[in-house]
């Protein structure tokens, strides 16, 4: 049973800072799988949290023009699609979550790993952009920091988290990795600083994935209002580096006041249970087992349907 699940004490799991404690114990050089997953499912695990990270982070990977490309693919891509929106993004929180839940060398994490790179395969990606795209998820919770203003993150949760994704990083094949947090930063906005310009797929793809967000959490009437304080949480160049306008001062103070306090507030409030990742958007793939089969999850080749019956043809002749 993990840390957290048990009903005792007063505040019905084990220990009102359980997951703190924990993280407290342990130490990131080592036991970077551990934390990053009691951090990404005990401390930040609620789902609209979660969402807006990964949202965030994949509004700027796509500031930058040839992953836009890849992701919106003349419009056909799953960002260029009404209809591929949601699934897109909830495929990559599910495979993020395996990798939470197992770690990265593990069996199921390898495997996890390994449609990923399959996902990857179907597409022409330089070892610069797959470098970059890795740094950014490392970079996503100081940016949104400077942005918030306020660090909800200790130096054992940043160092964990480095760690995590650099074994990530090693298990694709990516090479020059970064050798330290530090190093991964700076890369991240030395690459924007070179390679970040409008395009139209860019702007697309960031309209998509923010109004899947947003689609999901608010009723109809206030979507217009939530996409707005969507941008809020992205900071001046990002949404520069995508043609949108600054929100209203007022909408800004509000959302960005919001989460500050959401953020403090978790300081005095009760580490929750392990929340699954997978569990919470993942549900298209929920069996008796509770873990999806890999193959099902994200990016398939459409079959034209001529080859498709020649397949079907073939193999019923064997």
């Amino acid at each position: 049973m993990q840390p957290g699940s048990t009903v005792d004490g007063m505040f019905g799991w084990r220990g009102y800072t359980w997951a703190r404690d924990e993280i407290a114990r342990l130490d990131p050089r080592v036991d970077y799988d551990r934390i990053s997953r009691l951090v990404a499912e005990a401390r930040f695990g609620w789902p609209p949290i979660a969402a807006a990270f990964y949202t965030s982070t994949f509004v700027r990977q796509a500031a930058v023009p040839s992953i836009a490309r890849v992701l919106y693919r003349g419009g056909g891509g799953p960002s260029g699609r009404a209809d591929g929106v949601r699934k897109r993004n909830d495929d990559t929180l599910v495979i993020f979550g395996e990798i939470f839940s197992s770690g990265a060398a593990s069996g199921r994490g390898r495997e996890t790993i390994a449609r990923l790179q399959e996902i990857h395969g179907h597409f022409t990606i330089t070892q610069d952009d797959y470098r970059y795209t890795l740094c950014t998820i490392i970079d996503e919770p100081e940016r949104s920091a400077e942005v918030i203003g306020y660090r909800s993150m200790s130096w054992a949760e940043d160092e964990a988290r480095f760690r995590f994704w650099i074994a990530v990083g090693q298990e694709m094949g990516i090479t020059e990795l970064p050798e330290d947090y530090a190093d991964a930063l700076a890369y991240s906005r030395a690459y924007e600083a070179e390679h970040w310009a409008p395009t139209r797929a860019g702007r697309a793809v960031a309209d998509a994935v923010i109004g899947d967000y947003v689609a999901r959490y608010l009723p109809s009437p206030l979507r217009p209002l939530g996409i707005r304080g969507f941008h809020a949480l992205l900071g001046p160049e990002l949404r520069r580096a995508h043609g949108y306008p600054d929100p209203h001062p007022v909408l800004s103070a509000v959302v960005i006041g919001g989460l500050r306090t959401y953020l403090r507030a978790r300081r005095l409030l009760p580490d929750p249970p392990l929340r699954s990742i997978t569990a919470a958007f993942g549900q298209e793939y929920a069996n008796a087992s509770g873990c999806p089969h890999l193959a099902d999850v994200g990016y398939r080749p459409i079959v034209p349907r001529a080859a498709e019956a020649a397949a079907s043809s073939e193999v019923s002749q064997r």
